[in-house]
């Protein structure tokens, strides 16, 4: 889950062109930002669960932003108010300290809006493949350069840590254990992992770069795709009602 939250599901969102969920996301960040009060927030919060959950993202999915969070989520509440210094009615006093509740507020807004902007982001994530995401980012303007290297690296990064795993697993049957003794000696245990990985790093180098040659990636020319994107009814209707939120939020 760290490295591919995509959800394969039929779901409303799925089907949306990526550049039209990019723009959704500016839009969303747009309102968080801007609004104020808890209950607003809280209200916002609620209906990019139901919109995820309409989605067919499974709860677990949603609940996993929520666990990733805990910790800051949790300073925010505690610490926040302390050191925030709006005025309000005071409700504990501590030497120079005081929590007021405008105080107390402004943390669960803040908490709130936190909250908020993580899922917005990892809704996008969740209902995006990441091909699909960065071919959105190069129909947008990214150099297609950059996009291919993004995609190599979505792309390489859960292998690398597949590898990791089996050569792990492959030096512990072998009796190698890299939990005794001190600092120094756990890190000098470690360097059969990295001395194993390195070598299959250079070797899927050397097979990339064979590979991306023989597709004539580097060639100059416009590229070209087997699918292109289009944009659909569907993603204009998004468009056109996202737009007329934010800025009837905005002007009103």
């Amino acid at each position: 889950m760290l490295f591919d939250l995509y959800v394969a599901a039929p779901g409303w969102l799925q089907r949306l062109d990526p550049r039209t969920k990019l723009a959704l996301l500016v839009s969303g960040a747009v309102l968080l930002l801007t609004v104020e009060g808890a209950l607003p927030l809280a209200a916002l919060l609620a209906a990019l669960h139901l919109g995820l959950r309409a989605s067919r993202v499974p709860w677990a999915r949603i609940g996993w932003v929520v666990s990733q969070l805990r910790f800051v989520l949790l300073v925010i509440l505690l610490l926040f108010p302390w050191i925030a210094g709006v005025p309000g009615r005071i409700l504990v006093e501590v030497g120079p300290l005081a929590v007021t509740d405008a105080s107390l507020l402004a943390a669960m807004e803040t908490g709130l809006r936190l909250w908020g902007m993580s899922l917005l982001v990892t809704s996008l994530l969740f209902t995006t493949a990441q091909p699909e995401l960065v071919r959105g980012l190069v129909a947008l303007g990214l150099p297609y350069e950059w996009g291919l290297t993004l995609t190599t690296a979505l792309r390489y990064i859960p292998s690398l840590a597949r590898q990791i795993e089996q050569i792990q697993e492959a030096q512990r049957a072998r009796g190698w254990d890299a939990a005794r003794g001190d600092v120094l000696k756990r890190l000098s245990a470690l360097s059969p992992v990295f001395v194993a990985l390195t070598i299959h790093v250079f070797r899927t180098v050397d097979t990339l770069t064979m590979a991306m040659t023989a597709r004539g990636v580097g060639n100059p020319g416009p590229r070209t795709v087997r699918r292109p994107l289009r944009m659909q009814t569907r993603d204009w209707a998004a468009l056109v009602i996202a737009l007329l939120i934010t800025v009837l939020w905005l002007v009103v």
